[in-house]
């Protein structure tokens, strides 16, 4: 008999969560002998829709409707599958897998543990950073007869997959058309060593335009942002 999986999550958005999940879906689907898959969706703050009709999306339409069925019969699952922030897990079915995304600190908050060991019996993170800090993080904590517990932390094995990639076809400006760019009041302010590839592009008379290839969110932190974006939200709060 098939095992009934619900992947709950923002499926349907444009978000890395998005992809995340529609990187579970295909994972789920590769195995049609297993798996009756039903589907969630879950908004994720102000990210866009996918708009694209597919073979995918119609997919996840039939399961969506396929699901709200379900469960108005009372319907069970057997698995669900939570791609979200820990600190939504919930037990859902028998067998509950929370899918998270990356971690860029050195230390996961106690309230993510505390609902990874109440709620999932496993948990799947995109790198081995990830993995790392879920398993590495311990606190001192008391317990509900004031009892202290040294070493408190993820009780739950933690698995990573590779992040999902998206593909596309990197567009570039025809260099033919710079001289007539630049006479309407666009700025090439970097180029490729050879003169070929606009990499900075500014226009006149904006208070903040600038477009480049490079990747300043590599050399940015929170609290010494690149400035690039120091210099967006200083330009954005001035003309707001």
């Amino acid at each position: 008999m098939l095992k009934k999986v619900l992947i709950k999550g923002p499926i349907l958005s444009r978000s890395g969560y998005g992809e995340q999940s529609r990187f579970a879906l295909r994972s789920l689907r590769s195995r049609p002998d297993l798996f009756d898959i039903y589907i969630v969706n879950i908004a994720w703050g102000g990210t866009g829709q996918i708009t694209n009709i597919d073979e995918e999306t119609n997919f996840i339409n039939e399961c969506l409707i396929k699901t709200q069925v379900h469960v108005q019969q009372k319907g069970q699952f057997d698995i669900s599958v939570q791609v979200t922030v820990p600190n939504e897990f919930e037990k859902i079915a028998p067998v509950n897998i929370g899918y998270t995304a990356g971690i860029e600190t050195t230390k996961v908050a106690p309230q993510w543990i505390q609902k990874s060991n109440d709620n999932v019996d496993k948990l799947i993170v995109v790198s081995n950073h990830s993995k790392n800090v879920f398993e590495q993080t311990t606190y001192d904590v008391k317990d509900q007869h004031g009892n202290e517990i040294k070493g408190w932390g993820l009780q739950v094995p933690v698995e990573t997959v590779n992040y999902p990639v998206r593909e596309f076809e990197p567009e570039e400006v025809n260099i033919d058309f710079k001289d007539k760019f630049e006479r309407n009041g666009m700025i090439f302010s970097g180029l490729s060593p050879d003169n070929m590839l606009p990499e900075i592009i500014e226009l006149k008379n904006h208070p903040w335009f600038i477009a480049v290839q490079f990747h300043p969110e590599f050399k940015s932190r929170p609290l010494a942002p690149h400035p690039l974006f120091s210099s967006f939200i200083k330009a954005a709060k001035n003309h707001k």
